[in-house]
């Protein structure tokens, strides 16, 4: 558990971090995105949302993981009558878009199904 207070503490933090402690953090992700937790997926999710904003070419270093990110919103989508996948579904979704605008390689079928989940229920995801 004390991961999850850990990556809080970046996620909150992330303005004023170093972009080599960034680089460290997002080399620890592919140990985190085995999470089962739906909210931590969420908090991932959001940190990646944060970390693009602020720097879009750390896009190259998270690449990677999107399979992944594209399980979960699958699975999310599709259980989207648990609540706890509401807010997980509403960051994806802000994800994908924001990755759209940096990957003009990003998958056009995935965008399509992001666009029937925004607005995000959170709107300071906008």
């Amino acid at each position: 558990i004390y991961h999850i207070v850990v990556f809080q503490v970046f996620l909150d933090a992330i303005e004023i971090i170093d972009q080599e402690i960034l680089q460290t953090v997002i080399s620890y992700i592919p140990q985190f995105i085995q999470t089962k937790d739906p909210s931590f997926r969420g908090n991932i999710v959001f940190f990646m949302i944060l970390l693009l904003k602020k720097y879009p070419p750390f896009y190259e270093s998270l690449k990677s993981l999107l399979p992944i990110l594209i399980e979960w919103w699958d699975y999310s989508t599709a259980n989207i009558e648990n609540s706890n996948s509401n807010y997980l579904v509403s960051n994806i979704a802000s994800l994908f878009m924001l990755i759209a605008t940096i990957d003009s390689q990003f998958p056009q079928n995935v965008l399509e199904k992001t666009l029937d989940f925004f607005p995000p229920n959170d709107y300071t995801e906008t």
